[in-house]
This record gives C-alpha cells, sequence and structure tokens, in this order.
C-alpha cells in the first residue's frame, strides 16, 4: 500500500477499535468466497458444495460492482451437474414428460361434479349413520329443495 499523508495516519491511529473495525469493513472489499458458499447452498449441499468451493475461481462469478452473481452461479451448476436453476423450455418432441396428475381427492371431485352437477353426492340410504342422516334430511331440507 502507497504511504498515507500523516494527518489521515493520525485520524487513522487515534480510531477507537470499534471504529477501525467499522472502517475496515467499509473499506474492504467483500468476502466473495463466503457470498459464493451462499450462493451455492441454495443449489447444491454437502460434498459437491465443498468440491465446487474448492476449485471455484470466484472472480468468474462476480459482477462489475464486486458481488456473486446468482445468475453466473445458476448456469454453471447447470451445467456442471444437469440442475435445472431456470425457467423450462418448452419441449416439442417425444420426449416430453407426462402431464401433472391431479392431486389426491381431485378425480372424484370432478366425477361427482360431473354426475351431480356441481352439487353435492346425494347422502348414502344404507349402510352407518343413514337413518341419521335421513332425519337430518328431513329436519333440515336444503335450501335447493325447499
Amino acid at each position: 500500500m502507497g504511504n498515507l499523508p500523516a494527518d489521515i495516519e493520525q485520524q487513522l491511529a487515534s480510531m477507537s477499535e470499534g471504529d477501525f473495525s467499522a472502517f475496515v469493513a467499509r473499506v474492504r472489499a467483500p468476502d466473495t468466497t463466503e457470498q459464493l458458499r451462499t450462493a451455492l447452498s441454495r443449489h447444491i449441499s454437502g460434498d459437491q458444495l465443498e468440491a465446487v468451493l474448492k476449485v471455484a475461481n470466484t472472480a468468474a462469478f462476480v459482477d462489475e460492482h464486486g458481488a456473486v452473481d446468482e445468475t453466473k452461479v445458476a448456469d454453471s451448476l447447470g451445467g456442471l451437474f444437469g440442475i435445472n436453476t431456470g425457467p423450462t423450455p418448452m419441449d416439442f418432441g417425444q420426449n416430453r414428460p407426462p402431464p401433472p396428475q391431479p392431486g389426491p381427492g381431485e378425480r372424484g371431485a370432478a366425477e361427482a361434479a360431473r354426475r351431480f352437477g356441481g352439487q353435492h353426492a346425494p347422502a348414502h340410504t344404507s349402510g352407518r349413520g343413514a337413518a341419521g342422516a335421513a332425519e337430518a334430511a328431513k329436519r333440515f331440507p336444503r335450501k335447493d329443495e325447499a
């Protein structure tokens, strides 16, 4: 480092320990290795994370302001590990993944809506609770049946 003017050296020497630490934290560039670790840990962990940190050139992931660019990290991981970190491209070929499957109960609800026009399925006429259901239907008819 070059020589500083005497008045600046005097100001630095007269700073308290806390003020000097705050000054150094403001002046010194952030630790890009820790920033890179944080960005990588969003996509990989464990041995993969440590292996990438050992061989990674942190300067390759830094933007023009000196901060780690999340997009560069995600793109590099996609190439290294085949991790899809971005939007899924449209697939127009034979190897298209199957369409999403309905969740539990969705098929039954769709079938009930088709059969009963969106209304609830009729109450069971036999089995456990049938007598109570029939009595409740007599006492409290549905608004659409009244």
